[in-house]
Parts: C-alpha cells; structure tokens; sequence
C-alpha cells in the first residue's frame, strides 16, 4: 500500500506542487513587475481604477498590437529589397514607426475603458518604453539588425 500511495505521489502529487509553485513564482514576478510599472506610469500621468485594469488595458493593447506588428516588422525590409531604405534608415523606420503605431494603440484602447485614463505624455513614454523593450528583445533574440527585420540572404 505505500509503494503505491508512493508511486501516486511521484506521479500526481509532485507535479501538481512543481507545477503550482512554478506558477506562484511567475506571479510573484509578473506582480512585481506590475507594482513597479504601475508607479512608473502613474508618473508618467496613467491613472487607473484598480491593478485589474491596468492588466486588461496592457492586455488589450498588447493583443492590438499582434496584426499590426506583423504587418510593419515587414515593411523596412520590403522597403530595403525595393532598394528605397537602407538597412540603417529601415531600423529608423521600424522604431519611430513603432512608436507612433504603439501610441496610437493605447489611446485607441484607451478611447474605449473608462477605468483607464493616459495622458498624451503618459501615452508617448510607455510606447517609448515598450519599442525600447521591443529592440532588445530582437537583439537578445539574435537578430543582426537589431529590430529592423533584415536578414543576409544567405542565412535563409
């Protein structure tokens, strides 16, 4: 009988406190991360009613900006194959026009919650802050343009 209350043990219940701890962890990150943006975008004039909200505004806008990404991380180098960009021009490109893109997202999204309230300077620093974060990303992804989304034909 202990042998296997033993093997259920290592089959079911290990998991399931591996698994549970794993995700409390994760939490407790994403929680502070929050903590720490929401300070930060309070100063920067975001307000909002409850740390839900400011989730689901973050969430709305993040879900916004998939289609629209996809569509613009494509277009500097389109622009660098039809030979009107060069690839340093196409990485200006693809930042400034993340920006303004990301600062249009969040007042759209902001234009429909009503427990959200960002101001035009709030709105600039966080898309500032999230096409910063964005460049890194596809550094650390190891992207040679850094963001630009060209490639040596060779690679492919």
């Amino acid at each position: 009988m202990k042998k296997r209350l033993r093997q259920l043990w290592e089959k079911i219940g290990l998991p399931i406190v591996g698994y549970g701890l794993l995700l409390l962890i994760c939490l407790l990150v994403v929680g502070a991360f929050v903590l720490l943006g929401s300070g930060i975008l309070a100063l920067l004039g975001l307000q909002y009613r409850s740390v839900g909200s400011l989730f689901l505004f973050l969430i709305a806008a993040g879900i916004l900006d998939i289609p629209i990404d996809i569509f613009f991380s494509a277009l500097p180098r389109a622009l660098v194959s039809l030979g009107w960009l060069n690839e340093t021009w196409a990485r200006v490109f693809k930042f400034v026009c993340g920006i303004l893109l990301t600062m249009l997202e969040l007042l759209v999204v902001d234009w429909f919650m009503d427990s959200i309230t960002a101001t035009p300077l709030a709105v600039c620093g966080v898309a500032v802050c999230f096409e910063v974060i964005d460049v890194l990303l596809d550094k650390a992804g190891g992207g040679k343009d850094g963001g630009a989304g060209m490639d040596d034909p060779q690679d492919d």
